[in-house]
Parts: C-alpha cells; sequence; structure tokens
C-alpha cells in the first residue's frame, strides 16, 4: 500500500485532517501535487492505519512509500535550488557584461570629447593666428600707405 492509496481512503481532506487531530490545513498539503506538497509524519500514519485497521504490514509499505517521497521531494527541491543558482548566475554574468561595456563606452565616449576639444582648440588657434597674420599684414600696408 502507499500513500496516495491510504490517502484515497479518505473522502475529504478535512476528514483526514479530524482523525490525525491537526487542523484542515495540514490536510491540504498532503493532498496536493508538486512542490506544494507536504508528507504526514509517522503518528500521523499511525493514528491513520489504526482509524482503518491497517496490518503492520500494510503500515511498514506506507511509511516506506512515505519515505520514498520526502526523498523525492528532497531531490527536487535541490534541482529547482541548483536551477535557480544557475540562473542567477547567469543573470549575474550578464549584468557585468553590461556594466563592462557600458563603462567602455563612456571612456571611449570620454576619450572621443578629449579629442575632440583638443581638435576645436586647434581649429580655434588656428583661426587666432590667420586673424592675427590678418592684422598683421594690415599693419604693414598701414604702414606702407603712410
Amino acid at each position: 500500500m502507499t500513500l496516495d492509496d491510504l490517502l484515497g481512503k479518505f473522502h475529504t481532506p478535512i476528514e483526514a485532517a479530524t482523525v490525525a487531530n491537526l487542523g484542515r490545513t495540514a490536510a491540504w498539503h498532503w493532498f496536493a501535487k508538486g512542490t506544494k506538497r507536504s508528507l504526514p509524519s509517522v503518528r500521523t500514519l499511525v493514528l491513520w492505519s489504526d482509524h482503518f485497521k491497517l496490518t503492520n504490514e500494510e503500515l511498514g509499505s506506507v511509511i516506506r512509500d512515505q519515505s520514498r517521497l520526502r526523498i523525492e521531494i528532497h531531490a527536487e527541491h535541490l534541482r529547482a535550488k541548483e536551477v535557480r543558482k544557475r540562473e542567477r548566475r547567469v543573470e549575474a554574468a550578464e549584468r557585468s557584461r553590461r556594466r563592462r561595456t557600458e563603462q567602455a563606452k563612456k571612456r571611449a565616449s570620454a576619450l572621443q570629447s578629449r579629442l575632440d576639444e583638443n581638435v576645436e582648440k586647434e581649429i580655434d588657434w588656428e583661426e587666432k593666428e590667420k586673424i592675427l597674420e590678418l592684422k598683421r599684414i594690415e599693419k604693414l600696408l598701414e604702414e606702407q600707405l603712410k
């Protein structure tokens, strides 16, 4: 007999909780599927086996099945935890890569800005030199005309 067979003998989860002297919330977890499932304690299994007048052999098989399910649920929990950890690592690596790319762009932009400023200064100096040259030529012409 399996744990699910034993749970199947109850008409409602509330009936299972009543026999186990526990609240109805616990019962919903026993009947849940997947990650929401919680397994009853051995004490609860004994109370149920007394209620249904199960033999010691049947109780033993239910306890073994409960133990197997506990191992499966724990293994699934560990797998899910590992998947979440891998996902967090991938996300962190992606954020780090984006941050490094942004920093490289900022450095390149800052360098380009400095280069642009230097070019602008050179243009300004060239224009000033032309103006000064024109003024010098103007002065020479004025002196020549005097």
